[in-house]
């Protein structure tokens, strides 16, 4: 697959993840009005730039994760988002959203971290981890992920 068509399939599957959140009743618009940040907007909280300035995924440099889910009127972090095309990069997505999730932690705060793999048109994956002591621990419903 060429990077032009990743990057379309990797776009199709951050829109799968605004149509989940939309579906469960969070308001896409960005704060104040919304609850969530698109990848560059959270540079624009401090707290938030502090702590993702050297959550790179590949080693050095910020984190960018696909999206923040932010309390509107604190701008405290609630979940953080990364997404891949494939379905069967559910574990490279999970990785990297802890990332993000760890740097955050480490900054007082407690999100979530969310990996969504695939697109709603073909097939998709869905994981989310809460941080619990020492380790994050995926979120279960009915025993599964």
């Amino acid at each position: 697959m060429s990077m032009a068509a990743a990057r379309v399939a990797e776009r199709r599957a951050e829109r799968l993840i605004e149509e989940l959140l939309g579906s469960q009743g969070w308001d896409l618009r960005r704060p104040p009005h919304g609850e969530l940040l698109s990848q560059h907007e959270y540079k624009d909280y401090p707290a938030l730039r502090e702590a993702l300035e050297t959550a790179s995924k590949t080693g050095g440099g910020a984190g960018i994760p696909e999206y923040v889910l932010v309390e509107p009127k604190s701008g405290d972090p609630l979940a953080v988002f990364e997404a891949k095309a494939k379905a069967t990069a559910i574990d490279q997505a999970a990785s990297e959203a802890k990332v993000y999730a760890e740097a955050l932690t480490k900054a007082g705060f407690k999100p979530l971290a969310v990996a969504v793999a695939g697109t709603a048109d073909d097939t998709f994956e869905v994981r989310v981890f809460k941080r619990r002591s020492k380790s994050w621990e995926p979120v279960t419903y009915e025993g599964q992920p």
